[in-house]
């Protein structure tokens, strides 16, 4: 995925979980499918973007906040490359426009 979306997108392998929490906090925004390391981002306060299997809605465990977005597919694979770029987008241009510019 971070291939697909270019433009400093990195994958975060073989972290701890202390690590993964730290790489997080740099973070713009996290994409991660509906496990553990989606809860971890969010957790840290930063945007996350879930890939979600199944159409049938958030589980009652799903990531919840306003600055946090669900995307549903069939399965993860039916999610649209371009539905995440655009959702990245969205949520980039609405952190950007949340924190007060330096003067």
């Amino acid at each position: 995925l971070a291939s697909e979306i270019g433009g400093g997108a990195v994958g975060l392998e073989r972290l701890s979980l202390g690590e993964l929490a730290a790489s997080f906090e740099r973070c713009h925004v996290v994409v991660s499918n509906d496990t553990g390391p989606s809860h971890i981002s969010a957790a840290v306060g930063t945007p996350t973007l879930v890939l979600m299997a199944g159409n049938d809605g958030p589980s009652k465990f799903a990531v919840r906040g306003d600055r946090h977005t669900l995307i549903y597919g069939e399965s993860i694979l039916a999610i649209s490359i371009d539905d995440v770029r655009t959702a990245i987008g969205r949520m980039l241009e609405s952190s950007s426009s949340a924190v007060p510019s330096p003067l």
